[in-house]
């Protein structure tokens, strides 16, 4: 088995399943999209009617914004190979 597989495995139920390891434990597609959409659903509600508690970034981390340097993130995005400036970060 190759590396890159193994390190994809990893995040699996199963080696070479379909299932990402999830915080609910389950381990059955169909039931997994279930739960996801419910949950999805039940948090928008939860948003449109202001009973969501939404947490707010810090000043720090709103200062930070937009200054972020390439070499922070590899993230294979517009800043991963020269610099931030002019991305609109």
């Amino acid at each position: 088995m190759s590396d890159e597989r193994a390190r994809w495995d990893a995040y699996l139920w199963e080696p070479g399943g379909l299932v990402l390891r999830n915080r609910w434990g389950e381990r059955d597609l169909l039931a997994l999209d279930i739960r996801e959409h419910r949950e999805t659903d039940r948090r928008e509600t939860e948003i449109k009617h202001g009973r969501a508690e939404i947490p707010r970034p810090s000043m720090s981390v709103r200062s930070r914004q937009g200054k972020a340097p390439a070499d922070t993130f590899r993230s294979g995005g517009p800043c991963a190979l020269k610099s931030c400036e002019g991305v609109g970060w």
